[in-house]
C-alpha cells in the first residue's frame, strides 16, 4: 500500500473512531491528510483542501433557536416524554453556497449536501428548562416552543426523579433539550473537495470578451467536507 492511500485509510478509521466518542460525523482525520492549497493554485480535476473566512452569496437568514444570523445551520432536539429523551431526533438544517476567501483569491463551495464537521458539535447538549451547569448557549422558551411546534411537537414538562433530584436541585422539571450549531459570515474555515473551473456570472468578461472562471468545489463529485477541527489549516 502507498503512504498517500495508507494515510488516506489512517484518517478514515481515526474518523470513525471520533464519530462514535463524539456522537455526530467528524471527518478531521480526512483533512488532516491534505495539505492546504491557496486558491489561486487549485488545478481542475484535483481534490484540495482551501482554508478561508467564509462570505455569503445570498442574504443571511436566522437560526431557530439561538437566533443567530448565519448561513448554515443545523438545529437537533428531542423532548423529555417522563422516563427519558425521546430516540426520535428533531432535525432542522437550512444552508446557501458560500465564498471562501483566501489571500490569493476566492472559491465557491456548493453546501446543499456537504459534510460539516465542526468543534462546536463536540458541545453537550442544552436544557429546557436550563440546567444550572448550562452556560449562556442557552436558547428562549419561546423559540424552544416555537421550533417543537413547527415540527409537529409540543413542550411539556414532567418532574425529574427523586434520585435525580437528590444529585442536582435544580431543574425541578425536564422538558426538552437541543443543539444548534451556526457557520457564520466571517468563519474561519478549511474545505476539501475536487476543483472545477467554471464561469463566473457576477464577473465581466474580459478584454477578448471570454468568461471569467472562478473555483468551484462540490459541484458534481463527491460533497465537500467543511470543518474548523483543531489542525485542519495546514
Amino acid at each position: 500500500m502507498n503512504r498517500p492511500h495508507a494515510n488516506r485509510v489512517v484518517g478514515r478509521v481515526l474518523d470513525a473512531a471520533k464519530s462514535v466518542f463524539h456522537g455526530y460525523p467528524c471527518r478531521q482525520g480526512t483533512l488532516l491528510q491534505y495539505r492546504r492549497t491557496p486558491i489561486s493554485r487549485a488545478r481542475m480535476g484535483e481534490r484540495v483542501k482551501i482554508v478561508g473566512r467564509l462570505r455569503a452569496s445570498a442574504p443571511q437568514f436566522k437560526a431557530p433557536l439561538t437566533g443567530a444570523t448565519c448561513v448554515w445551520y443545523r438545529t437537533v432536539a428531542q423532548t423529555w416524554d417522563g422516563f427519558l429523551y425521546s430516540p426520535r431526533r428533531i432535525v432542522e438544517h437550512e444552508s446557501q453556497d458560500v465564498y471562501v476567501d483566501d489571500d490569493t483569491g476566492s472559491a465557491l463551495v456548493r453546501m446543499q449536501a456537504a459534510e460539516v464537521s465542526l468543534e462546536e458539535m463536540r458541545t453537550g447538549w442544552c436544557y429546557e428548562p436550563p440546567a444550572p451547569w448550562d452556560d449562556h448557549r442557552n436558547a428562549a422558551t419561546e423559540n424552544v416552543q416555537r421550533f417543537l411546534a413547527a415540527h409537529g411537537f409540543e413542550l411539556r414538562y414532567f418532574p425529574r426523579s427523586i434520585l435525580e433530584r437528590m444529585l442536582s436541585e435544580a431543574p425541578k422539571t425536564r422538558g426538552a433539550r437541543y443543539r444548534e450549531v451556526v457557520l457564520r459570515v466571517g468563519d474561519r474555515v478549511a474545505v476539501l473537495g475536487e476543483a472545477v473551473r467554471q464561469p463566473d456570472p457576477s464577473a465581466p468578461a474580459d478584454g477578448f470578451r471570454r468568461s471569467v472562471l472562478q473555483l468551484v468545489l462540490g459541484e458534481e463529485t463527491a460533497p465537500p467536507i467543511v470543518s474548523n477541527e483543531p489542525g485542519v489549516w495546514t
